[in-house]
């Protein structure tokens, strides 16, 4: 046992050969260690014996192998170890970020960071601005296409204020190289997907297609409800499934080759990140070529029944 700088304390191994007893667990002389605070203690205290820790080139020039943890004789049975232990070197606080007892930050895959909290708060800000104007022109009609009003609201805002800044960015450059909350928010995104730091040909092209059809057919659809204009239902099913379309050549190609651009160990960029907010764009498209597909069964027997009424 290690009791502070100079001196060391062997271990008596009752029972074993004599020539595998008062052997140190070793330990890399280069290694710091704090002024008396015992790192390990031995079995049985009346057994100690201090001696001078020599001075050798092996402090100079230490071994290459590692220490092991619990100290373990050479027959590997591991030592038990005291109350007075070493404490650990980190303190774990789940959600926070974490430091060593010498100020050492300690990196965590999940934890809240300041792009992370910033990015999460500019998606709110859209989402926010997007209820409010869906509520303001879906004033006076039913609760759903209120709803409705509200999310095409929120997806314009997306694939023009999000989606086209990422173009832009990856046009004139990439997102690992450039600056600005935005391009934060993107390099965030990039930890769960790396293909959006860099320029990836089919993440672009998807994404200049999203911005220039997906955006001007979502104004043509909030047009086409407020106006109740008769092509609506055609404008949502072609809307719905260019959603459903980029969102499959996005994600499937990459999982066909094994997923390598992809975090899945993180829960933060995985379920949160990849699943949830992508997932957002396939189960409300969904939902919304359910209602199309309803409106027009209905409207075609409405059609089918006045038609049996005037023959």
């Amino acid at each position: 046992m290690i009791l502070g700088p100079g001196t060391i304390q062997s271990v008596s191994c009752p029972g074993w050969p004599s020539q595998l007893c008062g052997q140190t667990p070793w330990r890399p002389a280069h290694e710091k260690l704090r002024p008396w605070v015992p790192v390990t203690t031995p079995q049985d205290p009346s057994h100690a014996k201090l001696r001078p820790l020599a001075r050798s080139s092996a402090h100079r020039n230490p071994p290459t192998r590692s220490p092991s943890f619990p100290p373990t004789c050479e027959h590997g049975s591991p030592e038990k170890l005291s109350p007075w232990e070493a404490p650990p070197t980190t303190v774990s606080l789940p959600g926070l970020q974490r430091f060593g007892l010498f100020g050492e930050p300690v990196n965590e895959e999940w934890a809240l960071s300041m792009a992370t909290g910033s990015s999460l708060l500019l998606c709110s800000a859209l989402l926010a601005m997007g209820c409010a104007l869906g509520l303001r022109l879906g004033r006076g009609r039913s609760a759903v296409e209120r709803g409705v009003l509200a999310w095409l609201c929120y997806d314009a805002l997306v694939h023009f204020v999000l989606e086209g800044a990422f173009v832009y960015l990856s046009l004139v450059g990439n997102v690992a190289d450039s600056q600005g909350l935005i391009a934060s928010l993107w390099k965030e995104y990039g930890k769960a997907d790396a293909r959006w730091l860099y320029f990836d040909p089919t993440i672009v092209s998807l994404e200049i297609l999203t911005v220039v059809l997906d955006g001007i057919l979502a104004l043509v659809l909030i047009y086409a409800i407020v106006k109740e204009k008769y092509y609506r239902h055609f404008m949502q099913i072609t809307l719905c499934v260019c959603e459903l379309y980029g969102g499959w050549m996005t994600f499937f190609p990459e999982w066909l080759v094994g997923s390598p651009n992809l975090n899945t160990e993180s829960w933060l960029y995985f379920w949160v990140y990849l699943l949830f907010f992508n997932g957002l764009w396939v189960l409300i498209p969904g939902l919304l070529l359910w209602q199309s597909w309803m409106e027009l069964k209905e409207t075609h027997y409405q059609r089918a029944h006045l038609g049996k009424k005037h023959l």
